[in-house]
């Protein structure tokens, strides 16, 4: 069972890298907020680390239950995946799922300081592994899926917002904390309709927004969707660093001249890589961007 587990999180759910990811996300958040607040005097503690863990469980659920839910469809489109190949089996994830849910359920219910949103945030996601009870509806359209599944992550955005605000006393529902959570959910929003997008040579029986909208209406929306995040990003930055808001500037520059490039000639270049670049790099912008303000004082 560990060796099928260990192959599991090599190919699927590699622990270092996604927990890095969880690390990036929260820290981001943390300190954009208190960038943006004015706070003074802060404290790390254990509480931050299980909220990185709350972090890391819940993106690892949500990839195991992708796993249960699309079992069928994965066993025609991706048959070299672990779980449909048989390297990997049902209960082997049921255990890892367990093995880090469970404590991470106890510590979030005994030590942390917003429960309420962290209830939500987990009642949403099994109301997501079940389809909301209406698979028949939901599963065969993809842009309902997206619609019903994508705003996930900006509860689990809101549920690491709700944690600093209420740690260091701050007003939850602000324009500014709201946009926050969107700013760092867009990303999130884009690599799942990029990571859909194919050239019309490379199109094979799986549903792909680039199939449904043509190739190139899918990267224009795309590009539109990396230009409002942005232009948030660049009203959340104005008082912060003036820098990180020209260098997303020329990271929106760089994303849409390779998103035209990429309708001019799409079988140059996979468009998830262009994806990737912006979802990783704006993360790393806002992140020095806020920690520079806080501990250089300056912009």
């Amino acid at each position: 069972m560990f060796r099928r587990i260990r192959i599991y999180l090599k190919e699927m759910y590699p622990f270092w890298p996604r927990l890095l990811v969880a690390f990036g996300l929260f820290s981001t958040i943390y300190f954009l907020i208190i960038a943006i607040s004015g706070v003074e005097n802060f404290s790390i503690g254990g509480q931050e680390l299980i909220a990185v863990l709350t972090a890391f469980t819940f993106l690892m659920s949500l990839r195991i239950a992708d796993e249960f839910k699309d079992y069928d469809t994965d066993k025609k489109n991706f048959p070299k995946r672990p779980l449909p190949s048989g390297r990997v089996k049902k209960s082997d994830l049921i255990t890892l799922l367990l093995v880090f849910q469970i404590p991470t359920i106890v510590l979030n219910l005994a030590l942390m300081n917003n429960l309420w949103w962290f209830l939500g945030l987990w009642t949403y996601g099994i109301l997501m592994s079940f389809w909301f009870f209406a698979k028949k509806f939901i599963k065969p359209n993809l842009v309902l899926a997206l619609i019903t599944h994508n705003p996930v992550t900006l509860l689990l955005n809101l549920y690491l917002v709700s944690f600093v605000c209420t740690k260091y006393e701050l007003d939850m529902l602000t324009p500014n904390t709201i946009l926050v959570a969107v700013a760092l959910y867009l990303p999130g929003l884009i690599y799942e309709i990029g990571r859909k997008i194919r050239a019309p040579k490379k199109e094979t029986a799986y549903t792909t927004y680039s199939k449904i909208m043509g190739y190139r209406q899918a990267t224009l929306l795309v590009t539109i969707l990396v230009l409002i995040c942005t232009l948030i990003n660049t009203y959340l930055l104005t008082n912060i660093s003036i820098v990180a808001i020209v260098i997303l500037w020329l990271l929106f520059m760089s994303v849409a001249l390779q998103s035209l490039h990429f309708i001019e000639y799409p079988d140059k270049k996979p468009y998830i890589n262009i994806v990737m670049l912006f979802m990783y790099s704006e993360q790393a912008i806002l992140l020095v961007g806020a920690l520079w303000f806080i501990f250089a004082g300056g912009a």
